[in-house]
Parts: structure tokens; sequence; C-alpha cells
């Protein structure tokens, strides 16, 4: 029993024949992978001109890393089916029974398609971008990469948070940075005896010389509420780069403090 196991492995594992099966396949296998190599420096050479022409265009970095990522599908993909036909086998076969298999697997993993066309969507309709400072699902930072599949934002503790492209379409979203410039406010209660006149003026001097707040519209205070004893003041002011309002914001804040301390209603 044990000498027709050995002698059939060696019939099968004979070096003659594993010699003669590798020199016809070699042809077509060296082939195959020169298919391949040649593909893939087509889209070093395409990605460079893509980048040229995308430069030109100045479009923005959300759709050149899209238009990248499509030409390496394609490309790449087209390679991979060039090389399987060096190989000899029947590429429309191939992509037929993909095509089969791609119905059941859709089904299969209908979340990942979702996440896919939400990704298709946000490259479209483009609500923000690569560098934007967004809030998406209350999760607040900025914008490192969006990819079919998902979109990460990085938070001001240097966490990377990802979400999936179609829970970023089905949540609310607020931007920082779509508009050139962003209100910031900030309320305080003070005795109902203060001169709001004073107040204004002494507001005011605060951020005269300060480039990084704007002058028109300038400073604001409005009475957000009161009672007889107190009077409830919400600060206002506009600044230029909106992509630095945390810290102006914590610096408009710790001048208000130091500028009305003494009077501030506990």
């Amino acid at each position: 029993m044990i000498a027709k196991v050995v002698a059939s492995l060696k019939a099968r594992f004979d070096p003659d024949l594993i010699a003669k099966w590798v020199l016809s396949v070699s042809p077509g296998l060296l082939s195959a992978i020169l298919t391949f190599v040649i593909f893939w420096l087509i889209f070093l050479v395409l990605s460079r001109f893509l980048a040229y022409i995308l430069k030109k265009a100045c479009l923005d970095q959300t759709l050149s890393a899209f238009f990248h990522d499509l030409l390496k599908y394609v490309v790449i993909g087209a390679g991979i089916l060039a090389a399987l036909s060096e190989l000899g086998l029947n590429t429309s076969s191939i992509i037929a029974s993909l095509g089969v298999a791609g119905l059941t697997i859709g089904f299969a993993a209908k979340d990942t398609l979702s996440n896919l066309m939400s990704g298709l969507f946000i490259f479209w309709d483009r609500p923000f971008g690569v560098g934007d400072l967004v809030i998406i699902a209350g999760q607040y930072g900025r914008v490192s990469e969006i990819t079919l599949r998902s979109t990460r934002i990085v938070t001001p503790d240097g966490k990377m948070v990802s979400f999936p492209n179609s829970k970023v379409i089905d949540s609310p979203l607020t931007s920082y940075t779509n508009f050139p410039n962003l209100k910031i406010a900030y309320s305080l209660s003070f005795p109902a005896i203060v001169s709001l006149e004073d107040i204004r003026r002494d507001f005011a001097d605060i951020f005269s010389d300060n480039a990084n707040f704007l002058t028109k519209p300038g400073p604001e205070i409005n009475v957000v509420d009161f009672t007889a004893t107190s009077v409830k003041l919400e600060f206002s002011v506009w600044i230029d780069d909106e992509k630095k309002h945390i810290e102006l914001e914590n610096f408009f804040r710790e001048k208000i403090f130091e500028k009305f301390k003494q009077i501030i209603k506990p």
C-alpha cells in the first residue's frame, strides 16, 4: 500500500515532468508579468500627467484624490485582465462570472456598497474637502482624507476618527471653513447696574489692534436676557482666518475674562 503511494507521488512529482510543465507555462507567465508591469508603468506615467493637469486646473485635494483613485482602478484592473489573458484564460468568461458573483456579493455587502455610493455623492456634492474643519456626528476635527469608502478626520488632540461615508451622508454636518470669515461668541452675566456703553467701549478696545479680528463687521454686544438684578450679554467678533478659530476663541474668552472679571455676576 505504502509502496503504491510512494510510486504515485514519484510519478506526479517527477523532475522531468515538472521541468516540462515549467517550460510550457514560462512563456505565458513571463508575458503576463511583463504585460502587468507595462500597465503599471502606464499608470505611473498617467498619474504624473493627471497630477499636472489637475494642478493647472486648480482642483482641490478632494477631487484630485478621487480622479487619481479612479485612474488607478481602471488602469490596474485592465492590466490584471490583460495579464490573465496572456496566461490563456478566457477573460470574457471571467468578467461574466464577476458580474454574477458581484450580484451575490452585493446582497451580502450592501453596507460596503452603500458607503461607496455615499463616497461618490460626497465627491459630487462636495459639502467639505480635505483640510476643512468640520463636525460630523458630533465629532470635531480637520478632514485628513476622503476615500470612496470612508471619511477620516483628525481631532484637536491628535486622534484619527474614521466615518463610513453612509454615516457622513446621513448625519448633520457643520463646516467651519466653507466661508472666508467666522463669527465667535460668548455670553456672560453682569449686575443690572452696569453701563452698557462702558462695556461696549471696553470690549471694542480689546480687539482694536489685533489683525486676527475684523473691524467690519466689528465687535458686537447684544442683550440676551435680563432680570431686575442682572443682565446677560453676548459678546461676539468676526475672525479673519476661520482655520484659527479654536485658538482665537480661547484668546477671545481669556481677554473678556481679564477685562470684566471684576464686575462679572457670580
